[in-house]
């Protein structure tokens, strides 16, 4: 994947797990974290999903990039619940073509060893993956 910051190690591939997604542990100064990419194409559902996420609670803070992107960061626990201490990090990226890219991060080799702690890769790199315009058809 060369949309991965410079000096990421990458496991084996967890396999592509349908059209449009990949599963793959990323590895950062000794830190592992499971990284998830989905891609779905436009849509009119991905265009549905944008207007309820820019019209939700919580959409003062989303991000409305220069090219018309929308952009949310979300980050929960491992609880039920979502709370708790963090344990997984997410970023959706809605491209002004209908074009939905979510990028998932969970802090652990494995879907067994989630943990509180630093993960691999921060908010900012997740986001870079997801706005990149090679996602774009």
């Amino acid at each position: 994947m060369t949309m991965l910051p410079t000096g990421v190690k990458t496991g084996d591939q967890g396999g592509q797990h349908g059209r449009g997604q990949a599963h793959l542990p990323v590895t950062v100064d000794g830190r592992t974290s499971m990284l998830s990419v989905t891609v779905s194409l436009p849509s009119e559902m991905n265009r549905s999903a944008r207007k309820n996420f820019d019209a939700g609670p919580e959409a003062e803070s989303n991000e409305h990039l220069p090219d018309g992107t929308l952009v949310i960061i979300r980050e929960s626990g491992a609880t039920k619940s979502g709370g708790g201490p963090a344990v997984s990090w997410n970023v959706e990226a809605f491209h002004p073509d209908g074009t939905r890219v979510t990028v998932a991060e969970w802090n652990g080799e494995n879907g067994y060893t989630f943990r509180p702690d630093t993960p691999a890769l921060t908010t900012d790199q997740l986001k870079a993956i997801a706005v990149d315009p090679a996602w774009r058809p």
